[in-house]
């Protein structure tokens, strides 16, 4: 049997050890957190935007908003259809997803921001809800 005590300085070697990758990696790695706009109501993503900013961690929280999410219109699900706006802590983007320059601006320019600044860029993507 192992105590407690073993596991807990087994897990700050670890981690000591994995410090050199980390920086290494926080200087070229972003990470990016894709959902639709029926998924913006949900607990998950802002417990995303919150370690996120908590750890410093270079995230992209990107929301993807054809304004029907599972086919509820936003402005019955949602008193905030801005989603771009929701993070506290967190700077807002909105992109037309039908103009590919500028999604393609938009992208550089959040991944440069999260690696210089740190935290979060959420990201709103507006596109058409195609019904069939």
């Amino acid at each position: 049997m192992t105590s407690l005590k073993d596991k807990i300085a087994k897990m700050e070697a670890e981690l000591q050890a994995a410090e050199p990758v980390k920086v290494e990696l926080q200087q070229s790695v972003v990470f990016f957190a894709l959902s639709g706009d029926g998924a913006a109501n949900r607990r998950q993503l802002f417990e995303a935007l919150n370690i996120s900013a908590l750890w410093d961690l270079p995230a992209i929280l990107v929301y993807e908003n054809n304004h029907y999410g599972m086919g509820t219109a936003e402005w019955r699900a949602a008193k905030s259809p801005a989603y771009y706006k929701r993070g506290d802590y967190a700077h807002g983007l909105k992109v037309d997803v039908m103009d590919a320059l500028a999604v393609k601006q938009a992208c550089t320019f959040a991944k440069e921001h999260a690696l210089k600044n740190g935290p979060i860029q959420a990201t709103e993507y507006n596109t058409l809800c195609l019904w069939y």
